[in-house]
């Protein structure tokens, strides 16, 4: 597989907090729960944590490799009737943070 072709850990969406690629290998697997909370029409708020890792094969995980991820994060309806969405996030992971800001919910 080319390096710019393997799975990689990290993105605006899932795994905020490490940079899209920090980690990359054959293997990939992640998970990330997200809570969001509506203050009023306008604003919200968004706690995330989550949890990945990469392998160079698929029995190549290991517990001690897990990468965690957390943030939090404002939503800001610029078109409540249209449901579009100004998204922005606080991503921390292992020995880094990223912040994130899009016009739309990362899910």
């Amino acid at each position: 597989v080319p390096f710019t072709e393997l799975a990689l850990l990290g993105s605006g969406n899932l795994m905020r907090g490490y940079y899209s690629g920090q980690y990359r290998d054959r293997y990939y697997w992640a998970t990330q729960a997200e809570y969001r909370y509506k203050l009023n029409s306008w604003l919200g708020f968004a706690g995330f944590v989550g949890m990945g890792s990469v392998a160079a094969s698929a029995d190549g995980f290991r517990a001690d490799e897990v990468k965690p991820n957390y943030g939090v994060g404002a939503r800001i309806a610029i078109m409540p009737s249209g449901n579009l969405t100004l998204r922005i996030d606080y991503g921390r992971g292992n020995e880094s943070g990223n912040l994130y800001i899009a016009i739309m919910e990362a899910f």
